[in-house]
């Protein structure tokens, strides 16, 4: 079978939707760094702000832990032997100085040991950026790169004719001619088959769904919902 191409309105459309597919995904892709560059800002404003804050209450929780830093490392029994010389020591210093009220005087040194010890600040933790980047704010999307429903439509309707130009060319011989792309003055027939029976138009539906045709009204029933397709006798008769 001879083939003949006058004109490709399926592939122009599908290249006018891949450039415009292409235009979207720039234009996402743009967005995408320019927001990506925002949380990175963000990320480290807000880096900046709690480490400063995480230095300020490290130097306070290393002024204020002096006793457990004393005797970190050091056993238990020897803590509290220190413990008892420390009372000790005290309880004959504040007999000396306040012989009366010496239990009050006692009460200062231990109250301030026993404090330090058992009740220490918290340690300050260190920030960092990917817990901020993490929990703080929410990244931005980078774009799909999907094609759009009408790109598929006009992709799947391609796949078509081109499925039909195969099946004719392995059962015609060469007494038979194949036409695709006439333009009418109302519109485009996909296929006009030529030969020695005569003359037949061919439009070619590639769609998913149930197609119910009733003379030149078809109908696609995809999902319980009826679509109107442009039959093939209303293309020759324009």
């Amino acid at each position: 079978m001879k083939t003949i191409v006058l004109s490709d309105h399926t592939g122009d459309m599908i290249a006018m939707q891949e450039r415009q597919h292409y235009q979207q995904y720039d234009v996402e892709m743009a967005r995408y760094e320019r927001e990506s560059e925002a949380l990175t800002r963000r990320v480290e404003d807000e880096y900046e702000s709690r480490m400063s804050a995480y230095q300020r209450e490290l130097v306070d929780w290393n002024a204020m832990s002096w006793v457990r830093k004393f005797v970190d490392g050091v056993s238990k029994w020897r803590v509290l032997l220190l413990l008892c010389l420390a009372v000790m020591v005290a309880s004959v210093f504040a007999y000396v100085m306040m012989p009366e009220n010496w239990e009050i005087l006692l009460a200062i040194p231990v109250t301030v040991g026993f404090m330090g010890l058992f009740f220490p600040t918290r340690v300050p933790k260190q920030p960092s950026r990917e817990q901020i980047s993490m929990r703080w704010v929410e990244p931005p999307r980078p774009p799909r790169g999907e094609s759009s429903d009408e790109e598929l439509m006009w992709q799947a309707g391609n796949e078509g004719e081109r499925r039909v130009t195969e099946h004719l060319s392995s059962l015609l011989d060469d007494d038979w001619t194949l036409i695709s792309g006439y333009r009418g003055p109302g519109g485009e027939v996909d296929q006009i088959l030529v030969g020695p029976l005569g003359v037949c138009a061919l439009e070619t539906k590639y769609l998913n769904g149930r197609v119910f045709v009733s003379g030149d009204t078809w109908v696609r029933q995809p999902r319980g919902v009826g679509t109107a397709h442009r039959g093939p006798q209303r293309s020759l008769t324009q």
